[in-house]
Order: C-alpha cells, then sequence, then structure tokens
C-alpha cells in the first residue's frame, strides 16, 4: 500500500514540479494559493486559508486541512487517511467558489 510521502511525491512529480520533495511541495502551494510564505508550514496557511475561506485569525492546521479535505469530497478515515486519498487521487484541488457568479445574470435564459 503506498504511503502518503510516496503518493504526494508521485503526485507532485505527474504534476510537473521540481526537486526535491519540498520544494515540489512549495511549488504545489504557491500555484495553488499561498502567495507569500517562505517556509512550507507558512505557505501550508496561506494555502489553506485561501482554499477555505476560513477565518486567517483562528487558523489551526488540522482544522484547516480538514475543512479542505472535506470540500475536496474527502470524508471518511482518519485525516492522514484522507489525505493520502487526496494526493493517491492526483493531488489537484477543486478551486473553491469564488462568489463571482452570484447574482451574475447574462440576460440570456
Amino acid at each position: 500500500m503506498p504511503t502518503l510521502t510516496d503518493s504526494r511525491f508521485a503526485a507532485l512529480r505527474a504534476q510537473l514540479h521540481t526537486g526535491s520533495t519540498s520544494d515540489m511541495l512549495l511549488q504545489w502551494l504557491f500555484a495553488n494559493g499561498a502567495t507569500t510564505a517562505e517556509t512550507i508550514p507558512d505557505a501550508w496557511e496561506e494555502f489553506l486559508v485561501f482554499s477555505t475561506g476560513l477565518d486567517p485569525s483562528k487558523y489551526q492546521r488540522n482544522d484547516y486541512m480538514d475543512a479542505f479535505l472535506e470540500q475536496q469530497g474527502f470524508v471518511t478515515g482518519s485525516l492522514n487517511d484522507r489525505e493520502l486519498a487526496f494526493w493517491a487521487a492526483g493531488g489537484v484541488p477543486v478551486t473553491r467558489n469564488s462568489g463571482f457568479d452570484t447574482g451574475f445574470d447574462t440576460g440570456f435564459g
């Protein structure tokens, strides 16, 4: 059975990220919502706040990762099992609804 580390590495490589696992993870975090962080923990925080839309002042990694994985459709099992399933499925996050389309009417019907 693949590990979380193996699945994450495979998903990051498949998305054409390069370098060490840490390098690739930082590239992935910046490609998916992190903006200015210099460390992986800070980049995770920026990514999870961006991805979940939760209050940044209440950030706690496990809670926000839990919310992220639920939004991605991974709702069964432990946090580790769900993160493994996310990476095994390719590690491509479904974009959170930005609200842009709310109330938008093209006039066509």
